[in-house]
């Protein structure tokens, strides 16, 4: 998930979800990004996800309403 101008996101809730990397992806299996302090997600919520094959991967501009999984 990628926060971008002109429609920038706000909330974002990834919980439950069952997933799995591709083979030979370099991209996290997880991941909430804001390109920059003007378009900050302020209201993430990041839990009980079942991952296989990669991590998860959070920038500076992202604010959790709990502690993410990681």
């Amino acid at each position: 998930m990628k926060s971008l101008s002109p429609n920038p996101n706000e909330t974002v809730d990834i919980m439950g979800n069952d997933i799995t990397r591709v083979d030979g992806s370099t991209r996290p299996a997880v991941g909430v990004n804001a390109t920059n302090a003007q378009l900050p997600v302020s209201d993430v919520v990041v839990y009980a996800n079942t991952v296989r094959g990669g991590g998860f991967s959070y920038s500076s501009n992202v604010t959790f309403r709990r502690e993410p999984q990681r």
